[in-house]
């Protein structure tokens, strides 16, 4: 099994938040999984480090972040899917602060593509959005033994509803 990108960052790219420089840093990461009706899912997983974003107080003094996440999947020209999203941070306390993350997926036919990423920091003091592209393979063949990627579990607990 190939795996085209592993680990991708948005690092060192400077954000100014409450006045500071800051690096804005965010890992990408994607998997590909066999769908039931013979497609391909796409999984896409991005990881913000809450260090490096510029934070809000809340009314119950906590503090918040927010990032807008823009995912463009195109093949050659021609925009096949797209996911545009407003990223919350969990509320945290301001000596406790933790990285939050994103998920989208997306179902795709064999073939080549390209994944353009943008984010921006909502919070910053810029205006700034940065935006790269990752090139994407995700082939299905059916006259070969291949199994879907293996995506680890960082943590879980039990849903609360």
């Amino acid at each position: 099994m190939k795996k085209i990108v592993s680990f991708i960052s948005f690092g060192l790219l400077t954000v100014f938040g409450y006045g500071q420089s800051q690096l804005l840093e965010a890992f990408l990461d994607y998997k590909s999984f066999h769908a039931p009706d013979g497609k391909n899912m796409l999984e896409v997983y991005m990881q913000i480090n809450a260090a490096t974003v510029a934070f809000r107080p809340l009314p119950n003094k906590n503090l918040q972040s927010s990032v807008e996440i823009t995912q463009v999947i195109k093949k050659g020209d021609t925009i096949i899917d797209f996911k545009k999203n407003v990223l919350f941070s969990p509320e945290m306390v301001d000596s406790t602060i933790e990285d939050f993350k994103d998920q989208q997926r997306f179902i795709l036919e064999d073939g080549n593509y390209e994944m353009e990423i943008s984010i921006k920091d909502l919070y910053a003091l810029t205006d700034k959005t940065y935006t790269t592209t990752v090139p994407v393979t995700v082939k299905r063949n059916d006259m070969e033994i291949r199994f879907s990627d293996i995506q680890l579990i960082e943590s879980f607990k039990k849903a609360e509803s």
